[in-house]
């Protein structure tokens, strides 16, 4: 073999490695972007399932509110009506102080009677 021929064996080798380092280069790159990608596709999905999450109680949130209002309003009209039939309005609102006995000649029933109306 003449040295010609061995240079041009060796530039082709080196330019065949150049050409496979490249390629492998490049598929390092592609992968690692795909993998990037990948983590910044969940990271979304997380952001959206928290937001979704905090929504939802704040929802809730509000519900029970509503909810808590209704039940005001209602108490508000019952007890304005039993005002307005003229009922004994502070014993109605704070049972809890009236003994036992002075609730039951109020409301006139016997005492088997009392656990039935409460």
């Amino acid at each position: 073999m003449c040295f010609a021929s061995v240079c041009r064996a060796q530039q082709e080798l080196i330019e065949r490695q150049k050409v496979e380092d490249a390629e492998a280069k490049e598929k390092r790159s592609k992968f690692s972007e795909d993998v990037r990608a990948q983590i910044r596709e969940k990271e979304r999905e997380r952001i959206s399932e928290r937001k979704k999450y905090f929504e939802e109680g704040v929802k809730l949130d509000e519900e029970a509110r509503q909810r808590q209002l209704k039940l005001e309003e209602v108490k508000r009209r019952k007890l304005e009506e039993l005002r307005l039939e003229s009922w004994n309005f502070y014993r109605i609102i704070r049972p809890h102080r009236c003994s036992r006995t002075r609730i039951l000649r109020f409301f006139r029933f016997q005492k088997r009677d009392f656990c039935t109306f409460f």
